[in-house]
């Protein structure tokens, strides 16, 4: 996810602040003919900087991301998994499109694994968030052509990983998982605008579930366990910074999450996956629901 300029011109457009409510936990959306693969030799967690676990400075506790919780579980099936991270901070739909870019990249990793003998088992991919960023600052990307741009790419993405998933008898040989988005900013108005975040991150949410239904993809709704949670997942300061000029603005208004959002996100994706045996100990399981 990016930082910059745009979050001042959000703080200077905050006209009220909605206190934050309770809601249900989040569960996990699980094709009805999902039978998954299992993890393989390989782990490859793709995406933005939530994969990387960077966050911006003055935050950036240099710890990894959600992709080591869940390797840590993964490895309890396979011992020897091996792990490659190819997120890149600030990625969008767009810039994983991209000549020799991430998708790129990992397409040809996975067939560099498989002609080796071996098999890249398990893809992680969260991607979007910079995406729907960019709607935030007024004035800015029009909403519905962001959305629009990132459906037909997000689209792209996964029947491009899932190609490269199958065998040439097009057996599948890995299993993809992807997760909806997170709102950062419940209740942050923008003068003349409303409440962008919480208007178009459901829309997006929406895209991606159905995208991934579509194609039989596990969708982990993490977006769903964060509501609530904010104050503890992510590191946006309660109640929002009143003040464009607060030299601390943007460190308070960072959207990363913290250690508890990433566990949150991993063991969203664990709830997808299907695979066993037990999560490690200190993880809060969510619900499945098939839909």
């Amino acid at each position: 996810m990016r930082h910059g300029l745009r979050l001042i011109f959000m703080v200077s457009a905050l006209i009220v602040v909605i206190s934050l409510g309770r809601h249900p936990t989040a569960y996990a959306l699980v094709p009805p003919d999902y039978v998954p693969a299992g993890p393989g030799d390989v782990y490859m967690a793709l995406g933005d900087s939530l994969a990387t676990g960077t966050e911006y400075p003055g935050n950036n506790d240099n710890l990894p991301g959600y992709p080591a919780m869940l390797l840590a579980h993964a490895q309890g099936i396979n011992p020897a998994l091996g792990y490659e991270n190819l997120a890149i901070n600030g990625e969008t739909s767009s810039s994983m499109l991209a000549a020799g870019g991430q998708l790129d990249t990992a397409i040809a990793r996975i067939q560099e694994v498989g002609a080796a003998g071996k098999r890249v088992g398990l893809v992680t991919v969260s991607i979007g968030g910079n995406d729907a960023v960019s709607i935030l600052l007024p004035g800015g990307d029009e909403p519905a052509e962001v959305l629009a741009t990132f459906e037909a790419n997000f689209a792209t993405i996964l029947d491009r990983l899932q190609a490269a998933l199958q065998d040439g008898d097009g057996v599948v040989q890995g299993d993809l998982l992807v997760m909806e988005l997170y709102n950062p900013y419940p209740g942050l108005p923008l003068l003349g605008i409303g409440e962008l975040a919480d208007e178009w991150v459901p829309k997006f949410n929406a895209s991606i579930r159905s995208i991934a239904a579509a194609r039989g993809i596990p969708v982990a709704e993490v977006g769903t366990a964060f509501v609530g949670n904010e104050a503890g997942y992510i590191f946006v300061e309660r109640p929002y910074p009143d003040s464009p000029l607060d030299p601390e603005l943007l460190r308070k208004l960072d959207y990363h999450p913290r250690q508890a959002g990433h566990q949150a996100l991993a063991d969203g994706l664990f709830a997808v996956s299907g695979y066993t045996p037990a999560a490690p100990e200190g993880w809060v399981h969510l619900p499945t629901v098939v839909r």
